[in-house]
């Protein structure tokens, strides 16, 4: 089960995560996330979740990119 609180948080401190990183950090490697877009606080970019008082930053983007990387290594 996805703690859809637990990802808005995670949205809400870093602005944006990708798909595939969600579903590392919270275990759910085949679940799409879905559930989370129906509390109109998170939308969706492509493979991207987007706090909706957020924008994208392609600099931070690589970042969490990196280290999610990292973190996954």
């Amino acid at each position: 089960m996805i703690d859809n609180l637990k990802i808005i948080n995670f949205l809400q401190d870093f602005s944006y995560a990708r798909l595939r990183y969600l579903q590392q950090l919270n275990d759910v490697p085949s679940d799409n996330l879905k559930s989370i877009l129906l509390c109109n606080v998170v939308s969706k970019k492509g493979d991207i979740f987007v706090h909706n008082t957020k924008k994208i930053d392609e600099d931070k983007l690589v970042a969490l990119d990196i280290l999610c990387n990292i973190r996954t290594d």
